[in-house]
Parts: C-alpha cells; structure tokens; sequence
C-alpha cells in the first residue's frame, strides 16, 4: 500500500511539474513572428530635414528639390512582439538593424488615437532610433511625407544615422500588427517623448500649434510633395 501512495505521489508531482512547464511555455510564446516588411522610404540630412518639412508651409521648401533627398529601401524580417515587448532585425539600405524594446500607449490616446510607440535601441548601433509607431487608426495623423497613408493605419519608422541623416519610413500597418490596441498597453509618464521625437534636430523657432492637435509640438507635418 506505501508503494502504491509513493507512485501516486510521484505521478501528481509529475503532472504538476509538467503543467508548470506547460504554463511558462505558454506564457513566454511569442504572440507574432516572421512577418515580413519591404517598403521604401527617404534619407535626408538634418539641415534638409529643417528646410523641408520644419516650420510654416509658405517657408518651406520642396522636398523633391532638397539636394540630399534620397530614396531608401527597407526590409524588416523576424518580427516578434511578447509579453509587451517587440523586436525585429531589419536592413535599411545596405545597412543591418537590429531593434528590440518595450511598446507602451501613446500620448495620442488622450486625443481618443490608437496609437502605440516603443522604446526601442538599435542593438547594431548603426542607428538611433527617433521614433517607432503603430498607428491603428483612421483619423488625422502627422506624416511627413506619404500623405496617401492619413485617416489610415500605418506604420512609422524615423531614424537617425551616423552621419546625422535623418531616415523617414512610413508604411501601411502589417496585418500581424493590425489587431493591436493602445488599451491593451500601459501608458508611462513620459509619453509625450515620442511628440517631442525631433527634439534637437528641429530649429526652436519652428515649434508653433498643429491644427489637427491639441497640444503643442513642432510642425512637421502638412502640405509637402509626396515621394510616391
């Protein structure tokens, strides 16, 4: 009888140890992988970036006449988002990237957006990471320079360089990403960093009212020629 006790003893601790197992696979399985981004966008440099799509509309120039104006292919693979954090390998012309951070709600919400950024660092250091947004919503939105993108879903990617070109990508929102909402996020207490993602590249004298927003950020968004 104390051997059958013992086999049923060691049978249950068994069965606990594998659900524990079970449930720490579970909770540590990657919601989203291998999905896989090819869009283009543009490279420009800071004093560019001022000149173009910085401060009122009538003193800006044309983005197409803008002399370091390139067109900049990227292709992101391997996207994983877990437990609230997303990570991704990608290249950006020639050049690798390797990004991975947390995402948390966006100040947007205040405004009812679904909008969601992330902290995210280039593990590569080839670039620094100025802005990351998912931006699942059809209202007015900020965008630079793929304007066919406002009142949609999409995706922004706004980097920074070693040589201080500021890299603008802006795409349609992966399905694998499209069921995402800011609610499911926490909000911190600096989330109005990602307004100010320009902090330092902009001129001080552009920073002015957007009229599509209540809160005051520099003017970078409007009426410029599209790329596409």
């Amino acid at each position: 009888m104390k051997k059958l006790n013992l086999s049923v003893l060691a049978v249950v601790a068994l069965a606990g140890s594998l659900f524990q197992t079970s449930v720490f696979a579970a909770e540590s399985t990657p919601e989203i992988t291998n999905t896989i981004i090819e869009d283009k966008g543009v490279s420009l440099t800071v004093d560019g970036f001022n000149q173009t799509l910085v401060g009122k509309k009538e003193k800006r120039k044309s983005l197409r006449s803008q002399k370091s104006l390139q067109n900049t292919d990227l292709q992101i693979g391997d996207l994983t988002l877990t437990d609230g954090n997303v990570s991704f390998d990608a290249n950006v012309g020639e050049t690798a990237i390797s990004l991975s951070g947390p995402l948390h709600a966006s100040y947007k919400v205040q405004n009812d957006m679904n909008s969601i950024v992330g902290d995210l660092a280039d593990q590569t250091g080839n670039f620094k990471v100025l802005l990351f947004e998912i931006f699942n919503d059809t209202k007015d939105d900020n965008l630079l320079v793929n304007h066919n993108l406002n009142a949609k879903p999409h995706l922004k990617l706004y980097l920074l360089d070693s040589d201080s070109n500021i890299l603008i990508f802006e795409t349609d929102v992966p399905e694998a990403l499209s069921k995402l909402d800011a609610s499911s996020f926490a909000q911190v207490e600096d989330n109005k960093k990602e307004m100010f993602w320009f902090k330092g590249l902009a001129k001080p004298e552009s920073v002015t009212e957007i009229p599509t927003s209540e809160t005051s950020i520099a003017e970078v968004s409007g009426n410029t020629d599209g790329i596409r």
